[in-house]
């Protein structure tokens, strides 16, 4: 393995990559670099005359005439091209929650701007019958941007994929780069390179990559055997540091959930001495779930009582039960409590963070439950006398059958 690994650091496109992959970029700075909403104010950045990138409407231009040239563009055709570039122009960024709607004197055209989600719903008829009732009078386009050109669910749509966008900005930049002003080259060739190597993934460093996974396949493949995954890296992070705030992070854990209650509630609720479901048999915890609501792109805090003897349960759900807000339970066996939407969250992106940032978001998202995690506290210590019996009458039928 090691001397595998010595062909591989004297390998130069091994060094190529690592120059590539090591280039500032101020889209992964920012850590926005699959962002759909940042990808679409740059995109209305470009294609507004009017702003300070100094691209007059060359970048527009070029759209217009992909778009035109469609044969589902029956209302404008290429010559009109030039008269409408004369016309005053409005852009528009999530009007109607349309992405990007560029209003001309003549014409208004509606662009779906689609990164990693897909169209939900009747999106695209519900966004053409809007355009349709609020400008009337005016000619309409309908655009439907995808990285790869994807066939869009409603037929008047025109397809456009993100290479041609790409393309477009390389064109510029060779034949108008003395006329820009650097640090808009910078930001145009950052969202170039942005768009090759993480939407399209058909950039140089992307090659490469392809090029020295075949030449070392086998100690690649031993290093992403034993690598870390984003869920394993986030649930220890979450747990050292609900740890480090007092909690009793000394539970039954699961992949894509971490599981954690407070030292007095640990004390207060007995365990099961059957098996529940959970390996530690708990009759109640709160729990974090983010892999597993939305496909990992959000996460959920909830209080639990867990499957396990009747009477227990009745009494830590009548209990949580008395807190404001608080909604009936789901789930027969597994009765979860104030369930919420719960809040944006990409596990996929979590490892492009940086350790700060990740620990800004965790140290927030744990400082939004604490009150919630106190007023349940609460309202199970009003019911420990309850428990207390629980907890006696089992000791004594433990005794009867010994």
């Amino acid at each position: 393995m090691e001397d595998q690994y010595a062909r591989l650091l004297a390998d130069l496109d091994f060094d190529n990559i690592e120059l590539l992959m090591g280039k500032p970029n101020v889209f992964n700075a920012l850590g926005i670099a699959h962002y759909e909403i940042r990808h679409s104010n740059f995109l209305a950045w470009l294609l507004d005359p009017h702003q300070n990138h100094n691209l007059r409407n060359i970048f527009l231009s070029r759209f217009l005439r992909d778009l035109i040239s469609d044969s589902r563009s029956s209302e404008i055709s290429l010559i009109d091209i030039p008269d409408l570039l004369v016309e005053n122009l409005v852009v528009y960024r999530e009007w109607n929650s349309i992405d990007i709607l560029l209003e001309f004197d003549t014409t208004v055209i509606a662009l779906e701007n689609k990164l990693l989600s897909k169209e939900h719903g009747n999106q695209l008829k519900r966004y053409k019958k809007t355009i349709e009732q609020h400008y009337s009078h005016k000619k309409k386009l309908f655009c439907y941007l995808t990285p790869f050109g994807d066939k869009a669910s409603d037929s008047n749509y025109i397809e456009i994929g993100y290479d041609a966008i790409a393309t477009h900005l390389e064109d510029i930049l060779s034949l108008y780069q003395e006329s820009l002003n650097v640090q808009v080259k910078i930001y145009i060739q950052d969202y170039i390179d942005n768009l090759r190597m993480k939407v399209m993934e058909n950039g140089k460093a992307n090659e490469l990559a392809k090029k020295i996974y075949k030449n070392h396949k086998e100690i690649l493949d031993f290093i992403f055997e034993h690598k870390p995954d984003n869920a394993s890296h986030f649930a220890e992070r979450m747990i050292q540091l609900l740890k480090s705030k007092g909690f009793d992070v000394n539970c039954s854990q699961n992949k894509g959930v971490v599981r954690f209650t407070t030292p007095t509630l640990s004390n207060l609720i007995p365990t099961y001495e059957f098996s529940n479901g959970w390996p530690k048999r708990e009759a109640f915890l709160f729990e974090i779930d983010f892999l597993w609501v939305g496909n990992g792109r959000r996460i959920r805090f909830y209080p639990i009582v867990s499957n396990g003897d009747k009477e227990l349960r009745n009494t830590l759900i009548q209990a949580i039960m008395t807190i404001d807000g608080a909604k009936a339970p789901k789930g027969k066996k597994w009765a979860t409590f104030l369930h919420k939407e719960g809040k944006k969250f990409n596990i996929e992106e979590w490892s492009e963070k940086s350790e700060e940032d990740q620990d800004r978001f965790i140290n927030e998202f744990i400082r939004e439950i604490e009150p919630v995690v106190l007023k349940v506290e609460e309202a199970l210590m009003e019911c420990s006398a309850e428990i207390a019996t629980y907890r006696h009458n089992r000791s004594v039928e433990s005794s009867n059958e010994i």
